[in-house]
């Protein structure tokens, strides 16, 4: 309980940090653009298909790695990658989109485990978002496995460090 507590504290603090970074810590008004409302946050964080992105916004590819790990002693593969999300006609990111294709076993009760070839999109909401959105990314984040979690604590490390350092 308390290592999902500190892993969220250390996500918020790089989601914060993020945005302190964009926003030139505290002039984010010199900046345009709009944050996401709670129905643009939930369709790239739930129903986002690349092939279909809405015409109003943009990506703009920061980054992206893989990662060769091990998770019940076998084989757990990580690819990652990393997104703007720019709307038409702002010139500032409204969020971040983190692409995490996963392919590693999966638990079992069974005993046997099946391989488990997962995608899925986490959107970081911007400082000026609605608390409301960092609730869902809160959520989105403590719900994952712990290998998952440690993993994309390490690609969000990167991504800010290629962004701001």
């Amino acid at each position: 309980m308390q290592r999902s507590q500190s892993l969220v504290f250390v996500l918020l603090f790089f989601v914060f940090g993020f945005f302190a970074c964009q926003n030139n810590a505290g002039s984010g008004a010199s900046k345009n653009f709009a944050p996401l409302n709670e129905a643009e946050y939930t369709y790239f964080s739930t129903d986002f298909k690349p092939a279909s992105l809405n015409e109003q916004f943009k990506l703009e590819k920061i980054t992206e790695k893989s990662y060769n790990e091990r998770y019940n002693n076998k084989p757990a593969n990580y690819k990652l990658k990393a997104y703007k999300i720019i709307r038409q006609g702002d010139s500032a990111a409204s969020a971040l989109l983190i692409e995490m294709d996963t392919d590693r076993a999966q638990s079992s009760l069974t005993g046997k485990a099946k391989r488990k070839n997962d995608k899925q999109f986490i959107c970081i909401p911007s400082s000026k978002s609605d608390s409301n959105l960092f609730k869902q990314y809160d959520a989105q984040t403590r719900n994952m496995g712990y290998k998952d979690a440690e993993v994309y604590t390490s690609f969000i490390t990167q991504v800010l460090a290629e962004l701001y350092l």
